[in-house]
């Protein structure tokens, strides 16, 4: 079954970058995935472009990611990006479609001991540590 792409770009850019997307829908408009890229406009950032790529998991394996995969890369190719972050559900595909990509940096959790051994054994090597923090906001006062 055919994968319909749609680029996109948000009109609103902020200060640390804009962002692009493609929804991906089968030929009767439902929704398989889709990826956004944002690409940094800061001093120093100029060469990165951060991918957050999702295929709806009755989809995976039918080719969806790797057009959405494709439709970024090609993006951050054509504004001068050279380096890719991506989230640890993308590292595969691109190091295997672009290996001509000098860097690419995944988020995953020290606890993910299997993706851990994935990026690994792609020689991938720890860069750095970060943490991030969340808010329950069912543990907030309410009004």
């Amino acid at each position: 079954m055919p994968t319909h792409l749609t680029p996109l770009s948000d009109p609103a850019q902020s200060p640390a970058g804009r962002r692009l997307a493609w929804p991906a829908s089968d030929a009767d408009g439902i929704p398989l995935g889709s990826a956004f890229l944002r690409l940094f406009t800061r001093p120093g950032q100029d060469h990165l472009a951060e991918l957050d790529l999702r295929v709806h998991p009755a989809e995976r394996r039918r080719g969806t990611g790797g057009r959405l995969l494709a439709a970024a890369v090609e993006a951050a190719r054509a504004d001068g990006r050279r380096s890719l972050l991506a989230q640890a559900e993308a590292i595969l595909r691109a190091r295997d479609r672009h290996p001509d990509l000098a860097g690419l940096c995944t988020d995953t959790a020290a606890e993910n001991r299997a993706m851990l051994a994935i990026n690994d054994a792609l020689g991938y090597r720890p860069t750095h540590r970060s943490t991030e923090y969340q808010l329950d906001l069912l543990d907030l006062p309410t009004d």
